[in-house]
């Protein structure tokens, strides 16, 4: 098994520990000489960035493949895709930087168990070249590991 996206979780638990920090840190700026208001700021701002963290947590896959099957993983539901299902992976205009690091979002389209459409997002670095060779695995069904 291969990964294709493997930290997608922990990419996106950035932006709320981002958004968090901030607002600590403006809450703090702005009301330090007010304890009530400070104390009531800092739990706000905590319960609502954890409670986002746990949604992402909880509900973002990252996705593993091999040459039958894409396997999606969270933290409390394991989904496998096969790949002939997959319709399309398209890039979206979506860039983030982490560390200097640039990470790209792309969007999957494949039918599900209820032969529905799903579309699904993962974020991708640039030193990855496993999604061209899962691309190419799409394509012709052969696998260039």
């Amino acid at each position: 098994m291969k990964k294709l996206s493997a930290n997608n979780r922990n990419i996106r638990m950035s932006t709320p520990i981002i958004f968090g920090l901030i607002g600590l840190l403006l809450s703090y700026v702005f009301l330090r000489n007010d304890y009530t208001w400070l104390l009531s700021a800092i739990v706000s701002i905590s319960g609502l960035s954890y409670f986002w963290l746990r949604k992402i947590d909880s509900t973002t896959f990252n996705f593993f493949y091999d040459s039958d099957f894409l396997y999606l993983k969270s933290k409390h539901e394991n989904r496998r895709v096969k790949i002939q299902k997959i319709k399309s992976i398209e890039s979206t205009s979506t860039r983030i930087r982490i560390l200097g690091i640039p990470f790209y979002l792309y969007q999957m389209v494949f039918i599900n168990q209820n032969s529905m459409d799903e579309k699904l997002k993962f974020w991708i670095g640039t030193s990855d070249s496993k999604l061209n060779d899962f691309k190419k695995l799409i394509q012709t069904g052969d696998i260039f590991i």
